[in-house]
């Protein structure tokens, strides 16, 4: 008898700690994502992962986070495949004439606004989390 309580208070803390933990987890979610919702645009920056899949013999030639007035967002060059242009690649990733808005993500509960610019022979591919924007 004693050996069938000693089971079930394990089984019951068990069961109370997985709970606790994923109620945790929630919580710690769910802040993640209020904070990206009231302070995306004021300096935080979506993750280089936001960018569209590239195509085979794309390169990622660098990535940096520039600040303005408006926000921060993250500039990642890229340098074409062989025998491609950059204009190419842009056609390639959707990013050819305007901005596009990827929605949230679950490791990154934000949107993202991506644009791309060329850059002599490379691409310039910009993101920033999609927010409202003041102006004055």
């Amino acid at each position: 008898m004693e050996t069938r309580s000693r089971g079930r208070r394990a089984v019951r803390a068990g069961t109370a700690l997985v709970s606790s933990l994923l109620a945790a987890a929630v919580v710690v979610y769910g802040l993640w994502a209020g904070y990206l919702a009231a302070f995306a645009s004021e300096g935080a920056v979506p993750p280089q992962s936001r960018i569209p899949d590239l195509p085979a013999g794309t390169e990622i030639v660098g990535s940096t986070t520039e600040c303005a007035s408006g926000g921060c967002w993250r500039e990642v060059t890229l340098a074409p495949a062989p025998h491609s242009s950059p204009q190419a690649l842009a056609d390639r990733l959707g990013l050819e004439s305007t901005e596009q808005r990827y929605p949230w993500r679950v490791h990154d509960p934000h949107s993202v606004q991506v644009w791309a610019d060329t850059d002599g022979d490379r691409l310039v591919v910009s993101l920033r989390y999609w927010g409202v924007e003041v102006t004055p």
